[in-house]
C-alpha cells in the first residue's frame, strides 16, 4: 500500500502505484504556492510595463495634441492667405554684382496688378548710385603715366515692365509658432535704362524671386536679376545683381 501523509484537511496519498512504476503526486499546498508565485511575477511585470509605458502614452498624446493644434493653425492661415488681393506695392534696395569698375547701389519701387495667384503684371522704377572701386582708382593712377584713362559708365535710372509667374507657392510652419506663405517666381523684364552722359537704351532680362508672406498683407521679397542692356550706342552687355525689400498687398 502507498504511504499516506496526514494533513489538516485529511489524508492524501503522496504516491500511488502504477504498472511497472511508482509516481509521486505533489502536495495541494505546493500547487497553490506555485500559482501564487507566478501571479506575483505577472503583477510585477505588468506594473513595470505600466510605469515605462505611461510616459510614452503621455508623450504620444502631447504630440497628437500638438499636431491637431498645428493642423488648425495651418488651415486658419491658409484661409487667411487665400483672401483675394488686387494690388501689391514693393520697395527694395540692391547691389550690382557684375560691374568690375564701379560700386553700383540701387533703390527701386514697383507696383503689381495681381491677376491671379500665379500671374501678376507690374512696373518698376529704379534709381542708381555709383562710386568708383578702389581698384579702379589704382588702375587710373597707373594708366595716367601713359595718358590713358578708365571710362566706366554709370547707370542713372531705369523704367521696366514686369510679368511675374509663380509656379511654386505654399505654406511653411515656422517652428510650430507661425504659418508663413512662401512663393518662388520667375519675372520677365523689359524696358529702358539711362546711363549718365549716354542716350536711353533698351534693357531686357529675367529674375528669380522668392517672397515670404509674414502676414497676408506684409512680406519680404528677394531676387537675383540678369539684364541684357544696350547703353547708348555701345554694344549689348550683361548686368546682374540682387534686390531685397518689403512688400505690401491690398
Amino acid at each position: 500500500m502507498p504511504a499516506e501523509v496526514s494533513l489538516n484537511a485529511g489524508t492524501i496519498p503522496d504516491t500511488y502505484a502504477t504498472v511497472g512504476s511508482v509516481c509521486e503526486r505533489p502536495f495541494r499546498g505546493e500547487r497553490v504556492h506555485s500559482l501564487v508565485r507566478h501571479s506575483n511575477f505577472a503583477a510585477v511585470f505588468l506594473a513595470v510595463v505600466f510605469v515605462f509605458a505611461s510616459p510614452a502614452f503621455a508623450e504620444t498624446d502631447k504630440r497628437e495634441d500638438k499636431d491637431a493644434e498645428n493642423t488648425q493653425l495651418y488651415y486658419a492661415a491658409k484661409a487667411t492667405f487665400a483672401e483675394p488681393k488686387i494690388l501689391e506695392l514693393r520697395l527694395g534696395g540692391g547691389y550690382d554684382l557684375s560691374n568690375p569698375y564701379l560700386n553700383v547701389f540701387s533703390a527701386q519701387g514697383s507696383a503689381y496688378f495681381l491677376a491671379s495667384s500665379e500671374w501678376a503684371f507690374g512696373i518698376e522704377g529704379t534709381k542708381y548710385l555709383s562710386s568708383k572701386r578702389s581698384s579702379t582708382t589704382a588702375l587710373e593712377n597707373e594708366l595716367s603715366a601713359y595718358a590713358y584713362t578708365v571710362k566706366a559708365f554709370e547707370p542713372d535710372y531705369s523704367v521696366i515692365g514686369l510679368v511675374r509667374v509663380t509656379p511654386i507657392s505654399g505654406l511653411v510652419n515656422f517652428f510650430s509658432q507661425r504659418i508663413l506663405q512662401a512663393d518662388i517666381s520667375l519675372v520677365g523684364r523689359a524696358g529702358i535704362i539711362q546711363y549718365k552722359t549716354l542716350n536711353l537704351g533698351p534693357v531686357m532680362g529675367l529674375a528669380l524671386e522668392t517672397h515670404i508672406g509674414i502676414t497676408p498683407r506684409f512680406g519680404v521679397h528677394s531676387s537675383i536679376q540678369w539684364d541684357l542692356e544696350k547703353p547708348g550706342s555701345y554694344d549689348w552687355q550683361w548686368r546682374s545683381g540682387f534686390r531685397i525689400g518689403p512688400s505690401f498687398k491690398f
